[in-house]
């Protein structure tokens, strides 16, 4: 990260990865990093559990998340990161409250933001507009190479 301070492929995997150890606030404050100005992200659908060397680790991590977000519902870096893993593991539904509410009541702007283009792009999903495949640049083949089709081809969800 050094080398590349705005490379935001790297801060996402690093978000992924506190989010493994239970780093909420730092996964949130990677997010917002990576994601704020990274418009075309929400664009895409791939799924992180690929990094997962053991596929039933992800659900574990995720519920207990999801443990923590319900006990402190004030603690807003909670819920983004729940909003977050639920929107890239393929359920925009369960995400859409999360950012409906960041949209409009997160204190920090770049929350609001990002919580708005998530929010948008649940809404544009549910009217039945197409995920687009990544671009074919690198970062593209690497959000492509973790792909739900692709984790559905290893049997993985």
């Amino acid at each position: 990260m050094l080398e590349d301070p705005g490379n935001g492929v790297i801060k996402v995997i690093l978000a992924e990865s506190l989010f493994a150890i239970g780093e909420y606030r730092y996964a949130a404050r990677y997010l917002r990093e990576a994601l704020v100005d990274w418009e075309e992200f929400t664009l895409y659908q791939w799924s992180p559990a690929a990094l997962y060397s053991n596929a039933e680790d992800f659900p574990a991590r995720l519920q207990l998340l999801e443990k923590e977000a319900a006990e402190n519902p004030e603690h807003l870096d909670l819920q983004l990161v729940l909003g977050y893993e639920r929107f890239v593991h393929g359920d925009p539904d369960g995400a859409k409250g999360i950012f409906g509410t960041l949209s409009t009541s997160a204190p920090d702007e770049p929350t609001r933001k990002l919580s708005a283009r998530f929010l948008g792009r649940i809404e544009s999903l549910s009217t039945g507009e197409n995920v687009v495949p990544p671009p074919g640049n690198p970062t593209g083949r690497f959000l492509k190479s973790l792909s739900l089709e692709a984790l559905r081809a290893l049997n993985m969800r």
